[in-house]
């Protein structure tokens, strides 16, 4: 496998997919982003962890690219984290233990984007979705009421590269 770039600890990956999950998150959002995930590099290998179906995974770059098949728009903080290593320590602290919020992603997200209002308030990070895996990773206040294009649109806020990633599969 061959990308355009080497990606870097603290990366953001901005996600496109093709299955109806991500056209029902597209729809709902009006945003072409769909998924949220972070790089963190780990015993010299380039990881991806996010919040999938079954919670918060690592992935090696290549067997996640394969799986899953994304368009990605990467968001590279211009002064990466401080610490790259205590970055990869904070984005493993919630792996093998954290699910996948479905009540979120089905209830709470889709009533938000609705109604513009947020009346729930969620307590514990026991269970979580993409976005606010990453959003909670960076520190983002109430990372729960944080969609894959809301995270996207505070990248945009001037502290973040932005680029396409690029990559060949049949390699």
């Amino acid at each position: 496998m061959k990308t355009n770039v080497k990606l870097q600890t603290g990366d953001i990956l901005h996600c496109h997919g093709k299955g109806w999950l991500s056209n029902t998150i597209g729809w709902f959002t009006k945003s072409w982003i769909t998924h949220s995930a972070v790089v963190v590099e780990v015993w010299g290998q380039t990881y991806v962890v996010d919040a999938q179906h079954n919670g918060v995974n690592p992935k090696p770059l290549e067997a996640w690219l394969r799986k899953y098949n994304y368009d990605v728009i990467v968001a590279r903080p211009k002064i990466g984290p401080k610490d790259p290593r205590t970055f990869s320590i904070r984005a493993f602290m919630k792996v093998g233990l954290t699910g996948y919020d479905y009540k979120s992603l089905i209830f709470k997200q889709p009533w938000a984007i609705i109604t513009k209002t947020w009346k729930i308030k969620k307590n514990n990070t026991n269970k979580m979705i993409c976005s606010e895996y990453v959003s909670w990773l960076y520190g983002i206040e109430k990372p729960y009421r944080i969609t894959p294009a809301k995270l996207y649109d505070f990248t945009q806020k001037g502290n973040f590269l932005h680029f396409s990633l690029e990559y060949n599969l049949d390699i």
